[in-house]
Order: C-alpha cells, then sequence, then structure tokens
C-alpha cells in the first residue's frame, strides 16, 4: 500500500533529481528494508519494515516506465510495455511460490526469514 500512495511522488522526484538517482536510492532503501524484514524480532519491526519497502518500490518503480519511455522506438515501446505487463502481473504468482518453496525448505534454519534474504 505505502508503494502505491508514494508511486506519483517518486515520479515527481525523479523529475527534480534524477532518474538514475532516485532509482539508485530506491533500489537502496529496498535492499535495506529487506535487510531489516529479515532480521525482525518483534511484528512491528517487520512491519514497519515492509513499509519502507513499499517506499523504496515506489521510488524504482516509475523510473523503469520513465526509461522504457525515453529508450524504446514509439513503434517498439507496446511490445515492450506487453513484456513489463505480463512480468508485473506474474510477480504476484511467481513471489508467493518461490516464498512457499523457501519457507518449506527452512534454508539454515531461517523459515519464514529466507524469503526477505
Amino acid at each position: 500500500m505505502s508503494c502505491a500512495v508514494v508511486l506519483i511522488t517518486g515520479g515527481r522526484l525523479a523529475d527534480l533529481y534524477g532518474r538514475k538517482r532516485v532509482f539508485v536510492i530506491g533500489t537502496a532503501v529496498f535492499t535495506l528494508s529487506s535487510l531489516a524484514c529479515a532480521v525482525a524480532g518483534e511484528p512491528g519491526v517487520l512491519i514497519g519494515a515492509r513499509i519502507v519497502q513499499g517506499l523504496g518500490a515506489a521510488l524504482m518503480v516509475p523510473q523503469v516506465f520513465a526509461v522504457i519511455t525515453l529508450t524504446v522506438p514509439a513503434r517498439d515501446r507496446h511490445r515492450v510495455y506487453g513484456v513489463l505487463g505480463v512480468v508485473m502481473g506474474m510477480a504476484p504468482v511467481g513471489g508467493q511460490l518461490v516464498g512457499g518453496l523457501l519457507i518449506g525448505a527452512d534454508l539454515l534454519g531461517s523459515g519464514w526469514r529466507s524469503v526477505f534474504w
């Protein structure tokens, strides 16, 4: 939910400060918050870290669309956006499947935490 709330702001920040800079910051925020999720000792910490993950994603996602628009010729853009749509549509399903496999595998005794590593 935090991703959806800040998505437009992520695009505007890129307009002001540069797409690459905002994308790199978003990636760093997302990665560090994933680490925080993996080591969370209490539910409140996990929830807070997941909110921050959404904020990091909100900084990254608009940059993908902007880069496609700037680098792919107009005649080919529909194909690229089609592939992106399929990937974004399948990601929630694939994430659940891979997450379930990781939790079931219990890698190094990490249980659910392996999903965030």
